[in-house]
């Protein structure tokens, strides 16, 4: 069995002594932290329109679960809610965190979310902006993995960034590995898993990166960054919806979600 290459990457980051762990898990260091939590509040929305739609049970598996953010927050939503990570720091920050709030039905375990080892199968499987730490020749493994531990009926909840317009995909290594592929990589790489996939723009990770502008411009006026990013949400179909279109022009990499069946 391969394994990430971002391992590393990720055990070493959740030490971080003095930086929120959600910030370090979604890399948004340069968003103010109330900034932030507003849009991780949209992002976590998505999964919990999914989870409220389903009539019969909702066991969630949820690979590269980071420091637990988006299970402490759904928990009432889930009968029973199993994490995987790589990175042991956000692991033991969740369990912590769950068993401070009496969610005994909330279980984390240490390991990569390529060799999973549970029998139980589930009724959601989130992956929440993991794929681009994956190796392509980890990617279809890993979907078909995701698939074999999928109950009948279940749905893979898929969020990752990705490169827009004719600009080709992007690969860093060094200091912060990760792929930015394109979205039509995904999707065929999901259908050949034998999924049917439906996908739409996450509109959140835009905002996160224009709010960043934002704040920095209200910053350079002598004005306070949330300010200005309650003015630009006042003006949201000019000034979001304007830099929306710009941003495509762009290969700045753009989030996209999946729902997978």
């Amino acid at each position: 069995m391969n394994t990430l290459k971002s391992a590393d990457y990720w055990i070493k980051a959740a030490r971080h002594p003095k930086l929120d762990l959600d910030q370090v898990a979604s890399q948004n260091y340069s968003l103010p932290p109330a900034i932030h939590k507003d849009v991780r509040s949209q992002q976590v929305g998505y999964l919990e329109n999914i989870l409220r739609q389903r009539t019969g049970p909702r066991h969630v598996l949820d690979l590269g679960c980071g420091p637990g953010v988006w299970a402490l927050q759904l928990a009432h939503l889930a009968d029973s809610w199993l994490g995987y990570d790589i990175a042991p720091t956000f692991v033991e920050h969740a369990r912590q965190q769950a068993a401070q709030r009496g969610l005994d039905h909330l279980k984390f375990e240490v390991g990569s979310m390529l060799g999973v080892k549970c029998e139980q199968r589930f009724d959601v499987v989130v992956l929440g902006g993991i794929l681009g730490y994956v190796e392509d020749q980890d990617l279809l493994p890993l979907m078909r993995n995701a698939a074999a531990h999928l109950a009948p009926g279940g749905v893979v909840y898929v969020r990752i960034s990705v490169i827009p317009g004719i600009y080709p995909r992007i690969t860093l290594k060094g200091s912060y590995p990760i792929n930015y592929r394109k979205a039509a990589h995904y999707v065929e790489v999901f259908r050949e898993a034998g999924f049917r996939v439906t996908m739409e723009r996450d509109y959140a990770f835009t905002e996160a990166s224009l709010s960043t502008a934002y704040t920095a411009m209200a910053r350079w006026f002598g004005r306070t960054g949330m300010t200005a990013y309650r003015v630009a949400l006042r003006l949201r179909p000019v000034s979001f919806g304007l830099a929306r279109r710009l941003l495509d022009l762009t290969p700045l990499p753009q989030s996209m979600q999946f729902v997978l069946q």
